[in-house]
């Protein structure tokens, strides 16, 4: 498993799958640690990469249908998910369409290898906050809420799926 994000510029792995890799899957990976290359998360923090390891993927669909391709891969302490298909890749011509179910890729004889898009559906957090907060249409700020239910209090994207509030007013479109 894989999560695609064209928001991410490079392919990563975190470190703890390289070296399971190394260890269970008995590949020879070598990683290559000669350049210095620090990334910001999503988060906004900077992390050290430890290192860039040259992986072959190889993808089949429903129909047995598959292709492979070796890409470029960073290797990076800590991430969200063990394996992030960044746009390096789903950038490339090696794919030929994206859309809400399918990742399309190409074969080397020209056909197409579709495989399957999960959509993992994240639970509702109920939140709040105390302040009043403007943001711009079309724009994305940082809130700091208060979670519900004994969660911690820390940063998160937001997306507001329902205003409960009497006091809320949406400012008029200009």
């Amino acid at each position: 498993q894989a999560l695609l994000d064209t928001g991410c510029a490079k392919t990563c792995m975190t470190k703890k799958l390289f070296d399971n890799i190394r260890e269970f899957g008995h590949i020879d990976l070598t990683l290559d640690s000669s350049t210095q290359i620090g990334i910001v998360s999503c988060t906004g923090n900077t992390e050290a990469v430890a290192g860039m390891v040259p992986v072959s993927l190889k993808f089949t669909d429903e129909n047995g249908k598959s292709t492979s391709t070796v890409i470029s891969v960073m290797v990076v302490p800590t991430l969200t998910e063990d394996f992030i298909l960044g746009y390096d890749f789903l950038g490339s011509t090696v794919i030929d369409t994206i859309d809400q179910n399918y990742l399309k890729i190409k074969t080397t004889n020209s056909d197409i290898c579709q495989i399957p898009i999960v959509m993992q559906q994240l639970p509702t957090i109920p939140c709040r906050i105390n302040t009043s907060v403007y943001i711009p249409a079309q724009s994305f700020k940082w809130v700091k809420v208060r979670l519900d239910h004994g969660h911690r209090t820390s940063k998160v994207p937001l997306m507001v799926s329902e205003m409960a509030h009497p006091d809320i007013t949406l400012l008029e479109t200009l």
